[in-house]
C-alpha cells in the first residue's frame, strides 16, 4: 500500500441497525394521520371534532389554543397548587369541549348536506360524496340559526333568514367559514354575536354609532368585556381571539 495515500474509512451499518431503521420507517409510515390526506372540504362533524382535537394544544395563534396542554408539575410544587393546576387545567377542557360541541352542532344546522358518517337517518353510502337532504325548514334545531354563513353562501331558503341553510357539507362551510361565522358557530347564540363580515359585536352595531372616535373605542371595548355563557363563559374578546386562532389553523390546512 502506497503510504502517501490516505486511508478511507467506510461505515456499513450491521444487520440490526439496517433492520431497526427499516421498523421505525414503517412504524413511521403505519403512524399517518387518514385526516392528513383527505380534502377539508370532506370533513365530516366527527372528522372536524378529531381533527381539532388532534392540534397540538397551547400553541399559541393556531386552533391549539382551544384545549389546554398538559400541566408541567415540578417536584417542589406544593399540594395545593398542583390541585390548582389540575383544576384550571379540567375547566379549560371543558370549555374547549363545548365550543367544539357548539361548533359542530352549529355546522349542522347550517347544512342541508349531509354525510353517511354525519347522520345515519339518510341511509347508507359507502362513497365519501355527501348525500343531500333538504333542511327541516321550521324545526327548532335546523336552519343556520347560529349565523354562521356569511352572504356568500348561497342559500336554500330565502324567506326566512333564520332558517337559512346550504347544501354545502359541513367539511365545505368550514373550509371558507369568516371569522365572524367562527365566533359565532363557536359561541352557539342563537342569532349569533357578532357580524359575519366584519366580526363587530351585534350589540355594537344596533345602537347609534357615536360621531366620537374615543367614545366608540370605549362602546367597543365594553360589548368585548361581556361574557358569553354558552361558551363557557367566555368573554367575547377571548372568544374571537380562540376563534381567529382556529380561523389560521383552517387556512393552513
Amino acid at each position: 500500500m502506497n503510504n502517501n495515500m490516505m486511508a478511507t474509512t467506510v461505515y456499513y451499518p450491521g444487520v440490526q441497525a439496517t433492520a431497526s431503521m427499516m421498523m421505525q420507517q414503517s412504524q413511521s409510515q403505519q403512524q399517518i394521520n387518514p385526516l392528513d390526506s383527505k380534502p377539508f372540504w370532506k370533513f365530516n362533524t366527527t372528522e372536524i371534532s378529531n381533527w381539532i382535537r388532534q392540534l397540538t394544544p397551547g400553541i399559541p395563534n393556531t386552533g391549539g389554543m382551544l384545549f389546554p396542554s398538559n400541566p408541567s408539575i415540578a417536584k417542589d410544587t406544593t399540594p395545593e397548587e398542583k390541585v390548582a393546576m389540575e383544576d384550571e387545567y379540567r375547566s379549560k377542557l371543558i370549555v374547549g369541549n363545548t365550543l367544539v360541541q357548539n361548533l359542530i352542532r352549529a355546522l349542522s344546522a347550517a347544512s342541508s348536506c349531509n354525510t353517511p358518517a354525519a347522520a345515519a337517518a339518510v341511509g347508507s353510502n359507502s362513497s365519501d360524496e355527501p348525500m343531500l337532504k333538504k333542511p327541516k325548514i321550521g324545526s327548532n334545531n335546523s336552519g343556520d340559526i347560529y349565523q354562521i354563513l356569511d352572504p356568500s353562501f348561497a342559500k336554500t331558503n330565502t324567506t326566512n333568514t333564520n332558517n337559512n341553510s346550504t347544501d354545502l357539507s359541513t367539511g365545505a362551510i368550514l373550509s371558507r367559514i369568516t371569522l365572524g361565522g367562527l365566533v359565532n358557530a363557536l359561541g352557539g347564540v342563537n342569532g349569533g354575536i357578532v357580524d359575519t363580515l366584519t366580526c363587530i359585536p351585534l350589540s355594537e352595531l344596533e345602537l347609534k354609532q357615536s360621531s366620537n372616535e374615543s367614545s366608540k373605542k370605549e362602546e367597543r371595548k365594553k360589548f368585548l368585556e361581556v361574557v358569553v355563557p354558552t361558551a363557557g363563559n367566555l368573554k367575547l374578546k377571548d372568544l374571537i381571539s380562540l376563534a381567529r386562532g382556529l380561523h389560521r389553523s383552517i387556512a393552513a390546512r
